[in-house]
This record gives C-alpha cells, structure tokens and sequence, in this order.
C-alpha cells in the first residue's frame, strides 16, 4: 500500500485533516504487510539504534545547584560518556523518566 502525498506538514495541519490523513492507522494492521528487514534495512536500524536519543523538544533552562553523593556523579559521569550525553542530559533523563513513571 502506497502512502499518499500530504499538502502539508502534520504539525501544520487541522485536527481534521490530520485524522483524514492518518486513517490508515485508525484500525488493526493486516500481518500481511510484516517482513523481515532486508541487511539494508537492518544496518539503518542499527545504527539508529546504537545513536543516542535526541530530544527536538525546545525548553527554557535554569541553573539549579542540588547535592549529589561523589560515588554516584562518578556513575552518572561514565554513564553519560558511554551514551555520548552531557551530565546534565543524563540527569534530566532520569528525572523525565521518574516523572513520568509517577504520573
């Protein structure tokens, strides 16, 4: 099945026409359209896999000075170089995920 040519960008449309133009999705999704990824595929996967997620998502920052036990920034240190982010991305992370997980 062929996805059709939107106009417009998603974001920019009304809520009718996005749920016109996602419709297709509305329903369960025939298994029939299941298949193995070819290597390609698979080697576009992995390495979107293996890169560290990246928020587009634009926020205000503010400085705040917290207490943290000298073990545990030495993990949040290594955790963070392993996965390519800042200190303080990785400590944001983790507290979005608390958020969220409480919510």
């Amino acid at each position: 099945m062929k996805r059709k040519t939107t106009q417009k960008k998603y974001w920019e449309m009304t809520t009718a026409e996005l749920a016109e133009a996602t419709k297709e999705f509305d329903g369960e999704i025939d298994e029939s359209r299941f298949k193995p990824l070819s290597p390609k595929e698979r080697a576009a996967w992995d390495k979107i896999m293996a890169a560290p997620a990246k928020s587009i998502m634009l926020r205000s920052k503010r400085t705040v000075e917290i207490s943290i036990d000298p073990k545990l920034v030495d993990a949040i240190d290594s955790i963070a170089k392993k996965k390519h982010l800042t200190r303080s991305e990785l400590i944001e992370q983790g507290l979005r995920g608390m958020i969220a997980l409480s919510a």
